[in-house]
């Protein structure tokens, strides 16, 4: 009876110390954890500075007025996120030498190093006023964005668009989900297909196809940024196309700064109370009834 006392004790001190042992090692991890979670805790918040800091720099990047072009209106709104994503940018620029003005606007998914060279790229690029076709301009984009380290699965989303003044000849490459609708006085919105689906993974062998359009007196073209076609509603809807269209058409829309005013309202009723996840950029060109067509011939 003693024997088995004793040996229930043994078992009994060897259990405790092992409870003892187990504890020791839970504290010891407890403490790694909590260490851990501090430093994760750390580097979330240097991520979220970094990325608030890129964030600022892109909104300062975008112009805050555009340059008037004789024989055309132009309108444009630009709204930064409240929360995270797709740093917008635009522009107007008139290329060298020639009759002609290039529009831009580029998107990418995320506020990335990627979006932030791409804007400063674009803001900065002195050959950018030399492009006189939308080739030249991919062309340029392509070469400095492939020499640069981004992240290979951002998505680059992009219009750029040469319009003679002298023909109205619209020569045009458009990328991705911008949204780009064309429409004669009169008539229906016509929204134009992407040229290439991703501008930065597209296959070598595929060549370039860029798009071509001639412009009317009162022809009105409308861009906007994928902040505006995929603005959420409560039940997690999308804006889309179809809804920045009713808002384009409609009969207090007679210019392309009502026009700007009408969409960019409807988008955020239709996202009220939402948090806006990303920059929305909307761009109403008119080719007003004045604007002399000088050569019938393509440029």
């Amino acid at each position: 009876m003693k024997k088995i006392s004793n040996t229930l004790k043994e078992k009994i001190f060897i259990l405790e110390k092992k409870l003892k042992e187990r504890d020791l090692l839970l504290k010891k991890y407890k403490k790694a954890l909590m260490d851990s979670n501090k430093r994760i805790t750390n580097i979330s918040q240097k991520l979220e500075d970094s990325l608030s800091i890129i964030h600022d720099i892109n909104k300062n990047l975008v112009p805050v007025r555009l340059p008037s072009i004789s024989g055309f209106e132009l309108s444009h709104k630009f709204l930064s996120a409240n929360k995270g994503v797709s740093g917008d940018f635009f522009d107007i620029i008139f290329i060298k030498n020639t009759m002609k003005f290039g529009i831009i606007l580029s998107s990418c998914n995320t506020y990335s190093l990627t979006s932030l060279f791409l804007s400063s790229f674009l803001k900065s690029a002195d050959n950018i006023h030399k492009c006189k076709t939308s080739k030249d301009f991919v062309s340029l984009v392509e070469k400095k964005m492939k020499i640069k380290s981004y992240d290979k699965t951002e998505k680059i989303n992009l219009f750029y668009g040469v319009i003679s003044r002298s023909s109205l000849y619209m020569d045009y490459c458009l990328v991705g989900d911008i949204f780009v609708s064309h429409k004669r006085d009169g008539e229906n919105f016509n929204t134009l297909r992407p040229c290439v689906t991703n501008l930065l993974h597209k296959k070598a062998t595929t060549p370039f196809q860029n798009g071509k359009l001639i412009l009317e007196p009162k022809d009105t073209l409308l861009v906007c940024s994928p902040g505006i076609i995929y603005r959420k509603n409560k039940t997690g809807e999308n804006f889309g196309h179809k809804n920045i269209i009713i808002s384009a058409n409609k009969k207090k829309s007679s210019s392309v700064l009502k026009m700007r005013q009408n969409i960019l309202f409807d988008c955020n009723e239709f996202g009220k109370n939402q948090i806006n996840k990303r920059d929305s950029t909307i761009l109403v060109i008119k080719v007003m009834d004045s604007i002399l067509k000088l050569k019938k011939s393509f440029n």
